[in-house]
């Protein structure tokens, strides 16, 4: 928990976990805002994190280079935390650093759209 205040203005409390908490929930609702077919295939995981989970195509049948879902999460950067969107694929990841909720968002739907070409 910081404090914030500016010069004339009151001071406030920041908690962190809370402005994740309502990031991660406007990544959600703006999956299921342009992608209403994932409401089931969306999980938060233990530590927070949502993930989508990919059906396996049915001739690939989990074959190297698949992709095994998207997880999007927070990682430490230089004392403070950003997004990333991982793309999970079975003998790799591609990780993709995010400045915005927006850019979480078409960043995962990116991901999802290169899975379903694969």
């Amino acid at each position: 928990m910081d404090t914030v205040g500016h010069p004339g203005s009151r001071v406030r409390t920041v908690h962190p976990e809370r402005t994740a908490r309502r990031e991660r929930d406007r990544i959600r609702a703006g999956l299921l805002l342009r992608a209403p077919g994932l409401e089931r295939r969306i999980v938060e995981t233990s530590s927070g994190s949502l993930l989508v989970r990919l059906p396996a195509p049915p001739t690939a049948a989990g074959g190297a280079g698949s992709v095994d879902g998207i997880e999007i999460g927070r990682l430490p950067d230089r004392g403070r935390a950003s997004w990333v969107v991982v793309v999970r694929r079975q003998d790799r990841a591609s990780v993709r650093r995010c400045a915005t909720v927006e850019q979480v968002v078409r960043s995962a739907l990116i991901g999802l759209r290169s899975a379903r070409a694969a």
